[in-house]
């Protein structure tokens, strides 16, 4: 299973189960507009492209609410 499945799978869980959705970020090598667009369809909460930089990183963090 890749990443765009397990995102699309939890999606799907959370929903059956009546679970509030997770904060998710994709961690990828893929930056082609294809991939970015189906993770955000698939309500990804954030995209990084490999290899991470930091400050982008501390950035999404802070954006999305979340506690290193």
């Amino acid at each position: 299973m890749n990443g765009q499945e397990v995102l699309k799978r939890i999606r799907i869980i959370e929903e059956e189960q009546g679970l509030a959705a997770t904060k998710i970020v994709m961690t990828t090598g893929r930056q082609d507009f294809a991939n970015i667009l189906g993770a955000f369809r698939h309500q990804c909460d954030g995209y990084l492209v490999k290899p991470i930089d930091f400050d982008k990183l501390t950035e999404l963090i802070s954006e999305l609410k979340l506690v290193i």
